[in-house]
């Protein structure tokens, strides 16, 4: 089936939620400062949401929730190069991204592992809050891109 991917609206926010929690993720309120890419599988039907924020020179993909039972590998695959493709149009030097899934789903697109100790600063400070006392394990990565 075909997928479509674009920018959200405002319009669109009660529908990324209610996507996100019917997935078991909660989402923080929007900030004004991280984009979302929506996947959609039909008019109005989501399969996949990525935040993208793009606040410093790095990008940093946040939010993924992806529907497994909509996406198969090739439409995740698809989709995260469709965010990679949005940082790098928003004058992204790099992307970052934490994750408990691994790294091998990510390699495939350039990411490559990153010790927490070598993430900008401001990555630091955001991500020690939020992953300190996350029930699983976290891998960080990054994949620097052309600008």
């Amino acid at each position: 089936m075909n997928k479509v991917v674009y920018t959200a609206k405002t319009e669109d926010w009660i529908r990324i939620k209610r996507f996100a929690k019917d997935t078991g993720v909660h989402l923080p309120e929007p900030n004004g400062k991280i984009q979302f890419l929506l996947m959609a599988d039909k008019p109005g039907e989501l399969a996949a949401i990525i935040g993208i924020d793009t606040t410093y020179r790095e990008a940093v993909l946040r939010s993924l929730v992806i529907d497994g039972h909509k996406c198969k590998s090739d439409d995740v695959f698809y989709f995260l190069n469709t965010a990679l493709a949005y940082a790098s149009e928003q004058k992204a030097s790099a992307v970052y991204f934490a994750t408990p899934a691994g790294s091998s789903l990510f390699t495939p697109l350039g990411f490559e592992e990153v010790e927490f100790s070598r993430l900008p600063e401001y990555l630091k400070q955001d991500w020690e809050k939020t992953y300190t006392n996350y029930p699983q394990e976290v891998v960080f990565l990054m994949k620097k891109l052309c600008t």
